[in-house]
């Protein structure tokens, strides 16, 4: 029918006295309708609303306290008082009956006169029992289309944030997919542009042993070389980051030892710090310290981090330093501190992210992937990369890792 519907009298879960209830149930729809069919079509769902039935007929009859009449209500559709108001009765005054249409149930309503009635008033009777009938239906009336509105109100809220989770979920699945395509495609591309690049590199290497090329075919050769090299370098990088991006780099952990790993590393970028006239510090343990954790991952972090410094400064020197955290020795602090052209506040904030360059980038080279890769490969590995710069006095990276002692 479209209107309200009330259950039978009934004992609410919550009422632990001998007070009875009753649940309305009002349907709604996304749009105003006529028939039948169309309010079957159009029904979204129901608004209910919980009445005690004492408290909603003390309510209604708060304005007429004093009068001296007493009610008592019954539901017809099931014989059972549901309302009866203790007072002694005054005789000799006949009753007054009256019915209520409640959201489809039919009460009714006996009016008594009690001791307190004043028989001067007695006109007052026919009066209360419409007035009382009006307010009891007025107030769950009022609470009814309230509680509508307010479901109505909840009902939109519910389908505006599934339209947004949708929107958002569709987003997602076009994320992943295009994320998974583009693993795909540089997969793809490392193997096509690998293979021949390698072939460049490897031919070009025999050509530079060649003393008897002429000087200018030997800078040629040369160029090429470090071209290949370089773009070598950029695919790696790409690929590197796009596997962290996918969750396909794993920790390769094993022993090793950690003095070797810092002076190997040292030994490396010697001659670059030779060619500048830059000093370069290596502070390693000065007997073997045999750790376990992902060497290969640690070495490409501390290379990257070195080779930015050697780049970036032109007077000073080089700190490649590591040092046990606590009294434990299972964590292990690593930092690169030079003297170079330091890092502005505003570009610290993003350094680390993808193809971000710090100052003079351009004029060094680079491709602006190097630090992104490095935090993430220290995060991979339980650690934080950090950076501490004042522009014009240096730059300090330095990260923590969880790197316990190998096993016996």
């Amino acid at each position: 029918s479209g209107n309200p519907a009330a259950t039978a009298p009934i004992r609410l879960a919550q009422e632990s006295g001998s007070q009875r209830g009753f649940i309305v149930f009002c349907p709604l729809y996304r749009k105003s309708v006529s028939f039948p069919e169309e309010r079957r079509a159009a029904l979204t769902g129901f608004a209910t609303a919980v009445f005690r039935i004492g408290d909603l007929v003390e309510l209604s009859l708060r304005s007429m306290n004093g009068h001296g009449v007493a009610l008592t209500i019954r539901d017809e559709g099931t014989g059972e008082t549901i309302y009866h108001q203790e007072a002694a009765r005054l005789s000799g005054h006949p009753p007054w009956h009256s019915t209520l249409e409640v959201a489809g149930r039919r009460w009714s309503l006996l009016f008594e006169p009690t001791t307190a009635f004043p028989s001067p008033h007695g006109g007052l009777l026919p009066w209360i029992v419409p007035a009382a009938g009006l307010i009891i239906t007025g107030l769950l009336t009022s609470y009814l289309r309230s509680s509508a509105r307010q479901a109505a109100r909840l009902q939109r809220s519910h389908a505006a944030l599934s339209r947004e989770v949708a929107v958002r979920q569709r987003a997602e699945t076009a994320a992943d997919s295009a994320s998974r395509a583009k693993s795909e495609f540089l997969a793809s591309m490392s193997h096509e542009i690998r293979t021949p690049l390698h072939a460049i590199l490897g031919y070009s290497q025999i050509l530079a042993r060649d003393e008897t090329l002429p000087p200018f075919h030997r800078d040629a050769v040369a160029t090429i070389l470090g071209s290949g090299r370089h773009l070598l370098r950029l695919i790696d990088e790409i690929l590197d980051l796009s596997k962290i991006d996918a969750g396909r780099m794993e920790i390769a952990a094993g022993d090793f030892d950690l003095a070797a790993l810092l002076r190997d590393l040292a030994g490396m970028v010697q001659p670059s710090c030779e060619e500048k006239n830059l000093g370069l510090l290596c502070e390693a343990p000065a007997r073997p310290a045999v750790l376990h954790g992902d060497e290969g991952k640690l070495r490409q972090v501390l290379l990257n981090l070195l080779a930015n410094a050697v780049k970036f400064t032109q007077h000073g020197r080089i700190l490649l330093s590591a040092s046990p955290v606590g009294g434990g020795g299972d964590s292990w602090e690593f930092q690169v501190v030079d003297t170079g052209i330091g890092i502005p506040d505003e570009v610290q904030a993003k350094i680390f992210d993808p193809f971000q360059q710090g100052p003079g980038s351009r004029r060094h080279g680079g491709t602006g992937l190097g630090l992104a890769i490095a935090r993430r490969q220290v995060e991979l590995m339980g650690g934080h990369l950090t950076v501490e710069s004042t522009p014009g006095a240096g730059a300090r990276f330095a990260f923590t890792l969880p790197l316990p002692s190998a096993a016996g």
